[in-house]
């Protein structure tokens, strides 16, 4: 009976209730664990929210300080700012600015919005430019804008940095607004000692005309009359053309007439003045004819134009070189010299109005600054372009370059007659 109630209390109540223990001993183990795994991650989770509060404090600390107006965006709306921003959009809150479409104040075209929301896939590029922004009271400015994206709050978000460039456009308006105004009246101050001269030696000659007593006096006299003459004409034509040009007036009657023709004997009809200075020219061409359509007069115009300045701006004994290339469906033309050159601070406005490469002392190297401006007009309106290349004290070249399209069914078995009486030559080469 012992031994029956000892295996009964064993079996009964003392194995379950050891197995109880134990595994109430296993659960306060795994309590303990969890209660310190808890407080591990509750630990870590303070050291977070320091680290975070303090990245946090640095950086509104960051945007406070930082100088250029910045945005946080997201989905297009504003989300934090500085007070730079503020400043600039005139708001005296954020609360008045953020959650506010930041498109609806900064104006921007179709493709940089396109690019703009483009910046989320590709969040390693930089979209930058200039735009007009509207400030919470409507005032406009000019602004340079720059967007990248950062990754703040969890998330990519699309960082805007503005830069106020009104008052810099403002000056730079007005410092080209000043040159041209000073360009015109050098203009101006050109052109109207282009006009006294030749009338002040006009009325010389008149008043010592009166004094001759021989033959050989009166026709010098006559001959500096005519010559001054001829400089007035040529600067009346120069300004009616110009007039004509900018009011769309310039009548053109096209014909069709073989360039290269053409030029040999526009340079023909030039070698006078270019004996006159000793001066001497080759011409070069890998073509024997190649058809245009086009205004002969104002071919002529360009041509006589460029070939004056190249002899008055070559000292004597110099050299002219003038070639016609075939480019296809265009045809090149080069006129160079051996002359003074043009300053490179000058080159790239040479065909500009008003602009002058060269202002000598003497009458025959004074310039106003129109010939070359009608030259560009002109060659424009034929569909071409013309560059001039140049280093001062070795020469220049002018090339201009016209298209040639296909012309059937012409025969020209005529030498080509230029249009130009010998009269208008002698206008179009008096500054010689």
């Amino acid at each position: 009976m012992y031994l029956l109630m000892i295996g009964q209390i064993d079996c009964c109540i003392l194995r379950p209730f050891g197995e109880l223990y134990l595994k109430n001993e296993a659960s306060e183990k795994m309590i303990e664990d969890t209660y310190k795994e808890l407080y591990h991650y509750s630990t870590y989770a303070a050291r977070l929210e320091s680290n975070l509060k303090a990245k946090t404090n640095q950086y509104e600390r960051i945007l406070s300080i930082f100088p250029e107006p910045f945005l946080l965006c997201v989905d297009n709306k504003i989300l934090d700012t500085n007070q730079a921003a503020l400043d600039l959009f005139h708001s005296s809150t954020k609360h008045s600015l953020c959650g506010c479409i930041l498109f609806d104040y900064l104006k921007l075209d179709a493709q940089t919005l396109s690019a703009y929301n483009g910046l989320l896939e590709h969040p390693n590029e930089l979209l930058k430019g200039e735009a007009k922004l509207t400030a919470l009271d409507h005032e406009v400015y000019d602004v340079e804008y720059l967007f990248t994206t950062t990754y703040l709050h969890e998330s990519i978000n699309i960082v805007c940095i503005l830069r106020n460039i009104t008052e810099k456009k403002q000056k730079l308006a007005a410092e080209k607004a000043l040159e041209e105004q000073n360009l015109k009246m050098n203009y101006f101050s050109n052109l109207s000692h282009d006009i006294k001269m030749p009338i002040n030696i006009i009325y010389s000659a008149l008043q010592m005309q009166e004094h001759a007593t021989t033959l050989p006096e009166c026709l010098h006299y006559t001959g500096m009359m005519q010559s001054n003459s001829l400089k007035l004409l040529k600067l009346i034509n120069n300004i009616l053309d110009l007039t004509k040009l900018d009011n769309n007036m310039l009548q053109f009657s096209s014909q069709i007439f073989n360039v290269v023709d053409a030029v040999e004997t526009l340079c023909e009809a030039s070698y006078y003045y270019m004996k006159e200075k000793n001066i001497s020219y080759t011409f070069d061409t890998d073509l024997d004819e190649r058809l245009i359509h086009t205004d002969p007069a104002a071919f002529e115009r360009i041509i006589f134009n460029l070939l004056s300045n190249a002899i008055k701006y070559t000292a004597p004994g110099g050299q002219l070189y003038i070639t016609v290339s075939d480019l296809g469906e265009s045809i090149q033309i080069d006129i160079l010299d051996t002359g003074i050159g043009i300053p490179a601070d000058k080159l790239d406005h040479i065909f500009d109005r008003f602009i002058t490469s060269y202002q000598g002392t003497s009458s025959k190297e004074h310039s106003c600054g129109i010939g070359l401006s009608i030259v560009r007009d002109l060659v424009h309106i034929m569909g071409g372009t013309i560059t001039c290349y140049s280093k001062l004290n070795e020469g220049s070249c002018f090339s201009i370059v016209l298209p040639t399209p296909p012309i059937e069914d012409v025969i020209i078995d005529q030498p080509y007659q230029s249009t130009y009486t010998s009269h208008n030559i002698k206008i179009e080469f008096c500054d010689i």
